[in-house]
C-alpha cells in the first residue's frame, strides 16, 4: 500500500483498524495481495483462524469473495427455518415473544458449532472508475440480526423446535414493524435498513463492491476524504453475511435489520403478527 494513503480511525458503531485509498482501480493479483495481507494481520492478533495459502490463493484465482455487485436478493417463496428451544418455540405461538441479538453478541458466542468469533469483520474494497477504496473494520454493533437456514435437516445441540417460515417477506417485516416500535418507544433509536441476505462462506473477510462516490464528499470541505461511523456501507453491508467456509454446511440467511445508533445487545421483542407466517415442523 506504498501509493495509499493509510489512516487509523475509531468511527461511531464500527471500528475502522485501516483505510487507503488508490487514485487507480487495482489488478487483479493487486487485490489478492492485500487480501491475503490483511487476513494475515486478522490472524496475527486472533481474530481469524489460520488458512493454508493455497486455499487463499485458490479463493483469489477464483474470484470467490463476497462480490455484492452480483444479486443478493433472496426469493420470497423461499422457505427458511429457525432451529430453537421447544420452550422458546411455545412462547412464540403463545404470545409472539422473541429474542433477538446484534451481530457483536453472536461474536461471543464461544460454544460450538455456533461459535465464530470473527463474525463483523471484514475487508471491504470498494471501485470506481478510477479509485479504489480499502478499508478494514469492525462492526455488528449497531446491526440486529435474526438467523435462519433453507435446510429443514439441518440441526443444532440444545436446539430440539424447528420453526418454519412460509412467507419471508411477512415474516421480515413483521419482524421490522415491531423492533422499529420497540427501538423507537423505549431507546429513540430507528432502523436505517432492512435486508433479508444469504450467507457468503469463504476463507477470508473481503467484501467487493462499487464505491459511492458520496464517500469522498464531505459538507464543509467538498472533495476531503471523509470516513464518518457508517463508511461500512461503502458495500452496502455485506460485512453482515460473510462466514468462514466451515460453516458453509450451515446454509444460513439472515435478516439484518441497521440502526442510526447502538442499541441494546440483546432484546426481548413481542411480535404475535409473525406468527401468520409460520408454522411448526413435524
Amino acid at each position: 500500500m506504498s501509493n495509499g494513503q493509510s489512516l487509523e480511525i475509531s468511527g461511531y458503531s464500527t471500528l475502522l483498524t485501516t483505510a487507503a485509498i488508490w487514485d487507480r482501480r487495482l489488478s487483479k493479483e493487486e487485490k489478492a495481495q492485500l487480501v491475503i495481507r490483511a487476513h494475515r494481520k486478522m490472524v496475527d492478533r486472533g481474530a481469524a483462524a489460520p488458512v493454508a495459502m493455497h486455499d487463499l490463493m485458490r479463493e483469489a484465482e477464483e474470484r470467490s469473495y463476497l462480490d455484492l455487485r452480483r444479486p443478493q436478493h433472496v426469493r420470497p417463496d423461499t422457505t427458511l427455518y429457525k432451529k430453537m428451544k421447544r420452550e422458546h418455540l411455545d412462547r412464540f405461538f403463545a404470545d409472539g415473544e422473541m429474542l433477538i441479538s446484534t451481530l457483536s453478541v453472536y461474536r461471543s458466542i464461544e460454544k460450538a458449532p455456533i461459535e465464530d468469533g470473527a463474525e463483523g469483520q471484514f475487508l471491504a474494497i470498494a471501485e470506481g472508475a478510477s479509485r479504489t477504496f480499502m478499508l478494514e473494520a469492525t462492526t455488528g454493533a449497531h446491526a440486529f440480526i435474526y438467523c435462519m437456514t433453507n435446510d429443514p435437516n439441518s440441526a443444532f445441540d440444545g436446539y430440539d423446535a424447528t420453526l418454519v417460515i412460509k412467507d419471508n417477506r411477512g415474516f421480515m417485516n413483521a419482524l421490522h414493524t415491531a423492533l422499529r416500535d420497540q427501538l423507537r418507544n423505549e431507546h429513540g433509536i430507528s432502523i436505517d435498513k432492512v435486508m433479508l441476505r444469504r450467507c457468503h462462506y469463504q476463507f477470508t473477510r473481503a467484501v467487493i463492491g462499487d464505491l459511492n462516490p458520496a464517500a469522498f464528499r464531505h459538507p464543509d470541505n467538498p472533495g476531503k476524504i471523509s470516513l464518518w461511523s457508517r463508511s461500512a456501507e461503502l458495500v452496502h453491508n455485506g460485512q453482515f453475511v460473510i462466514k468462514h467456509k466451515k460453516y458453509e454446511q450451515d446454509s444460513e440467511y439472515r435478516i439484518i435489520f441497521i440502526c442510526n445508533a447502538e442499541p441494546p445487545p440483546r432484546l426481548l421483542i413481542c411480535c404475535p403478527e409473525a406468527r401468520r407466517f409460520c408454522s411448526v415442523s413435524t
